[in-house]
């Protein structure tokens, strides 16, 4: 299979912006009539050739230069260039990871060469990773170029120290050359690079200096992001310098030229959609759990911040801590699973950091403390990670698309060992996935696919995974000639250099046949070794069986392996998301990935979610005369400095609720100069790019009421707050026994103590300029077999918090029949039952209950409503009144709506308020607040005092059993201060006719 690479118009776009850089130094009228041979034709020369060899000459000015690059930029829609920026010829094409960057500057080289006839062209590259597959990409695309360029003639190679000839030859060709080289090569000044050959009397790098090649840097941000590595290029005297990446660092990018980000890459469907998915552990909170989260070492003091399982308010919750000399974690945290002596003993300062206790356990930015069953989740991450790579191959293997799945881990030797001899031995991992693989393989679900030989259950489990560590080169297990036997050479060995690096790093076409020897190889496990310089349009699943954040590969390079777009057997491009879904297997959940995803994308990979201030200098209009013109960055961040004062966006750049609702209702404040429609359309645009959702809440529709002091300092007011006023305390009268016995039948009735659980979640996500959103979540439940050998002072915790003696507390536990449930997970037992016992106490409570009054003195007083004089709330809530100590009401309900527009149409409701929520009534279950205060007059005589809460069901069954107590113990509150039924639970107006 060989790849087919069709030139689609984004690629088409990057490559007219580089090389109409160099607009009015064209050499021929069209490619067809003149070849790239005619380089000595009189009158149009542009090499320059000394006794050196022949090099490329660069004839426009700076002034026609800056003409051309601001062009491009206008029509790109990217920020104008400096003349000073612009005259140091380094020029930007940022492309989403998958998107064909490699592919597009080796046509650049072509579209170069003819148009302008350069011919030396160097292509620096950060890793021999990259460089290999560089030089696969220039071979794969050696037949399509040269068809495409009327069978130009160009050479290739990679730099090679020990070779000087070639590096004369690429001098002294008159034809296209191609060097590939490595930044290591030649950026110290020992190097072999730097010295001079008594063949040529010069050193290699002066006589590739003397070309004046034109330098393509891929991935500058790894490549030239040293002050030595950026002085090594400049002595190569570069034309020009062209930066490739998907990733720029936001402080090193000149002269962007072209721009296809990772949100453009997702709208146009470019790249594969990605859908994260993770394994969530849950009440695994039995045991010690320390993992230390940062570390900071002065001159003076160090000091680190560990996570703990912390108890609050009865619940286990995570809590970050900074530790000193001398913290017990157990006191720190109310959680006994630290009884056992984590006293911290030391902090340690060194190359790895960590906190030592004085049981002798210690803590590291990489080793967590913890017996929680992290073997029980890797194994359930690659069960998924087979599942989703079985359920694709049912799919996508008719079409002819071979399905790859990619496994990061975190140690080599899970993965695979060496015995003395060099022979491999099968680690931890590769023996759960055989194990895994041979169960999944076999089921029903996956018939079709042994049934209809698209797998071979013949063929042995351990061909179909493989892995590649940079330990395997030390390796002596060389001879794979059973695996890899159309690469074995005629003495039956296998061909130099052609192991499991040469499969996953070179031959990519081979790895994705269903035909050959790599036909069964499907599963790929790796280290960092993968980080870059690697990728297969067919992985579609890649899994993280590591630490989050405990190695130097990050998510955006995790994620770079997968993205590029499918190839079926004829090696074309497979488009669609219906296809093209990239299943990551993370190491975390599935919201902190895709949080932490966005912001590698934002502080590394130069994507800016929020606005920054040159953001607006992408607008172009037209002037009076007719020409186009550009937004300067000085108004651009003019501009954002007007943003910012109107409050539309923080320092940051993070956009407010007030844009998105100006933006909603087209109101949005600019400046004079940005008013006219065609620039005011195009800042519009980057502010809804930008924003994202714009259904937000109008929150600047508000409205401040006012109290009303004649209703407030009436006589019929004063009566009313009069009757109600009072403050009561309470008292409760329980039999001990019956509680006891109801706690047991309760617990027996409703307990049920569940292990630990695993939550496998799954689901999309969209790359949007506003940000990374998630879809829906679909979600799975396991239960690994793991119970805990550490049991905690079950009574005292309940004693902490319930209000029974230990006594009481040790009956009801040893008579419950749920008492052998405490091993399964014992902070869930306690937790359920301390609710259980608490509920159970509450219906006691409240059926035992008495108020009295506290004393004439004990009241709450009428400025209770003077503090809501002046309070915003929103207008659409509101209602206005005439019969309120307040000129606006707001209504929480559809239930209280009506109540108040039928308050102030009753002629027997005198006045009514609403109760500030200052107004408490203390019971057993809390505070509570009834809703209404009524006065209601009958006849124009009789005057009847009312307090009512207003709910929507009169049905007991249908209220919370709090709710419910608390309305019981304020009918018996109100019975105390007026000695009659003062309080009454209504629906409506009528209900409330009907009780009177």
């Amino acid at each position: 299979m060989k790849f087919q690479f069709e030139q689609l118009q984004y690629q088409e776009d990057a490559i007219k912006s580089i090389v109409d850089i160099f607009n009015g130094q064209e050499v021929y009228q069209s490619r067809f009539t003149v070849t790239a041979a005619n380089t000595a034709k009189k009158g149009a020369q542009t090499s320059a050739f000394d006794d050196l060899g022949y090099g490329n000459k660069l004839r426009l000015t700076d002034n026609e230069l800056y003409r051309n690059i601001k062009t491009i930029q206008q029509q790109n829609k990217l920020a104008i260039s400096d003349p000073d920026e612009a005259a140091k010829k380094q020029f930007c094409v940022e492309m989403e990871t998958g998107t064909g960057k490699t592919y597009v500057y080796l046509r650049s080289i072509m579209e170069l060469h003819e148009k302008h006839n350069f011919t030396k062209f160097i292509i620096v590259v950060p890793s021999v990773a990259i460089r290999e597959g560089v030089n696969k990409s220039i071979e794969n695309t050696r037949t399509q170029i040269k068809k495409d360029f009327n069978n130009v003639i160009y050479e290739s190679f990679v730099y090679d120290s020990k070779d000087v000839t070639r590096i004369q030859n690429f001098a002294r060709s008159q034809n296209i050359e191609i060097m590939v080289i490595n930044i290591q090569a030649f950026n110290a000044d020992d190097n072999i690079i730097n010295i001079k050959r008594d063949s040529t009397s010069v050193a290699p790098i002066e006589l590739i200096a003397a070309t004046n090649p034109i330098i393509i840097v891929d991935e500058p941000q790894s490549t030239t992001n040293t002050a030595i590595a950026k002085a090594a290029i400049a002595k190569l005297k570069p034309l020009a310098i062209f930066n490739y990446s998907a990733t720029f660092r936001e402080d090193d990018k000149p002269n962007m030229m072209y721009r296809l980000n990772a949100a453009d890459a997702y709208d146009q469907k470019l790249v594969k959609q990605i859908e994260v998915a993770s394994v969530v552990p849950k009440n695994f909170y039995n045991e010690p759990y320390v993992r230390m989260t940062d570390f900071k070492a002065t001159a003076t003091k160090v000091t680190a911040k560990v996570e703990l399982h912390a108890i609050i308010n009865n619940n286990i919750v995570p809590k970050v801590f900074a530790l000193k000399h001398n913290d017990d974690l157990r006191s720190l945290t109310n959680n006994d699973v630290y009884r056992d002596n984590f006293i911290v003993s030391e902090i340690g300062n060194s190359a790895n950091p960590f906190v030592q206790f004085m049981n002798g356990q210690y803590v590291t930015q990489k080793e967590p403390i913890s017996n929680f069953p992290i073997d029980e989740v890797r194994r359930l991450q690659i069960r998924q990670t087979i599942k989703e790579h079985l359920d694709k191959e049912k799919k996508l293997n008719p079409q002819g698309i071979k399905v790859l799945s990619l496994f990061f881990i975190d140690k080599v030797s899970n993965y695979r060992t060496y015995d003395a001899e060099g022979n491999p031995i099968a680690g931890e991992y590769a023996a759960i996935f055989e194990e895994e693989y041979s169960k999944l393989i076999k089921s029903p679900v996956y018939r079709d696919l042994w049934e209809n030989e698209i797998i071979d259950l013949d063929v042995p489990v351990s061909s179909v995974h493989d892995g590649y560590f940079s330990i395997d080169k030390k390796s002596k297990a060389s001879n794979k000639k059973d695996k890899y036997e159309m690469y074995v050479d005629t003495s039956g060995k296998v061909k130099k250099d052609y192991d499991t690096y040469h499969a996953i790093m070179v031959a990519k076409e081979d790895l994705i046949s269903l035909t050959g020897p790599l036909a069964n190889l499907r599963f790929i496990f790796s280290h960092s070794a993968l980080k870059e310089g690697w990728d297969n349009p067919n992985v579609f699943q890649i899994c993280t069986l590591k630490e989050a954040g405990s190695s130097e590969i990050r998510r955006r390079q995790e994620i770079g392996r997968g993205l590029r777009l499918a190839r079926n057997q004829k090696g074309e491009r497979v488009p669609g998301f219906e296809t093209n879904l990239l299943t990551v297997m993370a190491s975390e959940s599935y919201q902190q990935f895709v949080d932490n995803l966005q912001h590698e994308m934002a502080t590394e990979g130069g994507m800016k979610f929020d606005l920054v201030p040159d953001q607006f200098a992408v607008i172009s209009f037209l002037d009076e005369k007719g020409e186009r013109q550009s937004i300067s960055k000085k108004q651009s961040q003019e501009l954002f400095g007007h943003l910012l004062k109107e409050e539309y966006i923080n320092k940051r750049g993070k956009i407010s609720d007030k844009l998105k609702l100006d933006l909603k209702n087209k109101i949005v404040s600019l400046p004079y100069e940005f008013q006219p429609e065609e620039i005011k359309s195009q800042v519009y645009d980057i502010l809804i790019e930008k924003a994202g959702n714009l259904n937000v809440k109008d929150r600047d529709k508000r409205k401040p009421i006012k109290v009303r002091k004649e209703v407030l300092l009436s006589p019929e007011f004063k009566e009313l707050w009069d009757r109600i006023k009072y403050q009561t305390r309470y008292s409760v009268k329980f039999d001990s026994e019956e509680l006891i016995q109801k706690c047991i039948n309760q617990i027996d009735k409703k307990l049920f103590v569940s292990g630990g659980e695993l939550i496998f979640e799954k689901t999309k996500v969209a790359v949007t300029e506003g940000g990374l959103l998630t879809g829906e979540v679909k979600t799975q439940m396991y239960r690994p077999q793991h119970e805990t050998t550490f049991i905690p002072d079950i009574i005292g915790y309940l004693q902490n918090e319930v209000s029974l003696t230990r006594k009481a507390l040790l009956r009801i536990i040893r008579e419950s029949k749920k008492v052998d449930m405490i091993k399964r997970n014992p902070q869930f037992f306690i937790k359920h039952c301390a609710d259980i016992i608490k509920d159970v106490m509450k219906t006691f409570l409240v059926d035992g209950i008495k108020y009295e009054k506290i004393g004439e003195n004990a009241y709450w007083k009428m400025e209770l409503f003077e503090t809501l004089d002046e309070v915003e709330l929103f207008e659409d809530r509101l209602i206005e009144t005439k019969k309120s100590p307040t000129d606006y009401i707001q209504w929480d309900s559809g239930t209280e709506s009506q109540l108040i527009k039928d308050f102030e149409n009753s002629d027997n409701i005198k006045l009514y308020a609403k109760l500030p929520t200052t107004f408490k009534i203390d019971t057993p279950l809390g505070n509570y607040s009834p809703d209404w205060a009524v006065l209601w007059e009958e006849n124009g005589e009789k005057k009847l005092y009312f307090v009512l809460e207003s709910k929507s069901t009169q049905l007991d069954s249908e209220l919370r059993g709090v709710e419910k107590g608390k309305i019981a113990c304020a009918i018996e509150h109100f019975k105390e201060l007026d000695k009659l039924d003062a309080f009454h639970q209504i629906t409506s107006l009528e209900d409330f006719q009907e009780k009177i």
